[in-house]
């Protein structure tokens, strides 16, 4: 790419995020419709940069915009300037992050971020490593409990039926791992939570108890740290106690809420420290690029008796670096440079700065639940613990969750902003607002409501 190209492509994009803060969700138009407008062709002859830059326009166009404070579908929005130049370095230096002898640089931020975060669990001595996402870093904690439990699965595989415990308010991905990983999803038990979406102890050990009395052995506790619904946490000490009393590793699924440590409601997780792993990830209230994700543990040195087996013939070579590869701790050989994006963030921000951002945040995520708790037309579903609103609107006479449901699709098809929903385990449809982009302030939330309750009208 010569000057004059980067040119063309900076002017593109610095609009596309100047444009950004006013700028609507997206232009909503239908997979159907789309297929026709831009049909998505493989040309048989070289094209030029001009074909590149025209597809770039046409897609930035067609994309839901999640610099946009308007945009709080997921748990994720808004980008910070680091971050960005982070990605750039990223792929123009293209390399993996199996080796020291590859990724000199990388290695040590990717070490140096683990440290610090580690650090702010609570934990002296720790291991740890980035990988592909949350649901991963999931896995990786039950892999480890498993592993740890039963020191011969590796070599024998596992010959006892064995039990895992999450909240029915936990993420997906543990189901999904326990069938990745061959355990039987029946094996995974999902214990109650209370009115505000946090695990109940008492309903934990019962179930404990019932397993073991079917000749189960349960080896696995996860508590979750910013639910992905309601961002309730769950009782971090009460549930150690039983995870100790029962022999049981004790994880923390902090992917949403773990980035609470580095704010003024650190308290959320007030005795994380006693976890033996920790799942956080960074892409979300700290505003870089997906992926960002880490899975930490207090256990030094457990990752590379999990993950090493085999490479030393033509990657995993001695030399004199070699105790900087993180090759043999990882699931995966060829690993992307994730860590630059938040190193950058970290020196664009500080401390202080990251603070601040997310202080704002829950501040903000107050103030839109009590302009709901003061109005006549919407009614809050709980009171927010973290940076989670769930509402509904409730001004009709028609049947609440049918109308909450279309006014959601309105609101898509509007496209000005794109707002979540969920439902209660009675099946109260509500709506989800996730205030993760800092960009977001009370004028957004006002605006938010009158739009709803345009639609509501319509």
């Amino acid at each position: 790419m010569n000057k004059q190209q980067w040119d063309q492509l900076g002017e593109i994009i610095c609009s596309y995020i100047d444009n950004s803060i006013n700028a609507n969700a997206v232009d909503y138009i239908s997979a159907s419709d789309l297929i026709k407008k831009v049909p998505l062709e493989i040309p048989a002859n070289p094209g030029d940069f001009d074909k590149v830059l025209s597809f770039v326009k046409t897609y930035l166009n067609s994309s839901v915009n999640t610099l946009s404070p308007k945009f709080s579908n997921q748990l994720y929005g808004g980008l910070t300037t680091g971050s960005f130049v982070g990605e750039i370095i990223t792929a123009i230096t293209n390399t993996s992050m199996a080796t020291y002898e590859i990724a000199p640089f990388a290695s040590l931020i990717e070490k140096k971020l683990i440290e610090y975060l580690s650090g702010k669990v609570g934990w002296d001595k720790h291991d740890g490593i980035m990988l592909t996402g949350g649901s991963n870093a999931n896995m990786m904690a039950l892999i480890a409990a498993r592993n740890t439990r039963f020191p011969s699965v590796k070599d024998n595989g596992l010959k006892q039926s064995i039990c895992a415990f999450i909240s029915d308010q936990a993420h997906y991905s543990f189901k999904k791992a326990f069938h990745i990983m061959g355990l039987g999803e029946e094996n995974l038990i999902k214990v109650k939570s209370d009115e505000l979406g946090k695990m109940i102890p008492e309903d934990l050990n019962n179930k404990i108890e019932e397993v073991k009395k079917q000749g189960k052995t349960p080896f696995f506790i996860g508590a979750t740290a910013g639910t992905t619904v309601y961002g309730a946490f769950d009782p971090i000490k009460e549930l150690k106690e039983i995870a100790d009393q029962h022999n049981c590793w004790f994880h923390i699924d902090g992917a949403w809420g773990g980035s609470i440590l580095l704010s003024s409601q650190a308290d959320l997780l007030k005795g994380c420290h006693l976890a033996d792993s920790f799942t956080w990830d960074a892409h979300k209230m700290l505003n870089v690029p997906i992926i960002c994700s880490f899975f930490l543990t207090k256990h030094e040195g457990i990752l590379k008796e999990l993950n090493s087996g085999g490479g030393s013939k033509y990657i995993f070579h001695n030399y004199s670096n070699k105790k900087y590869d993180t090759g043999p701790h990882s699931l995966q050989c060829g690993r992307k440079v994730d860590s630059l994006k938040l190193y950058l963030t970290f020196l664009e921000y500080g401390e202080e700065g990251i603070k601040k951002n997310l202080d704002h945040l829950y501040n903000e995520a107050q103030k839109l639940s009590k302009l709901i708790e003061e109005s006549d037309d919407f009614e809050l579903i709980l009171s927010p613990e973290s940076m989670n609103v769930c509402f509904r609107y409730i001004d009709t006479k028609q049947d609440l969750n049918d109308f909450n449901l279309q006014l959601r699709t309105k609101l898509v098809e509007d496209g000005e902003y794109l707002v979540n929903y969920s439902n209660k385990e009675d099946g109260t449809i509500f709506f989800r607002q996730i205030f993760v982009n800092p960009a977001i302030n009370i004028k957004y939330s006002k605006a938010l409501l009158n739009k709803i309750r345009e639609l509501s009208k319509l």
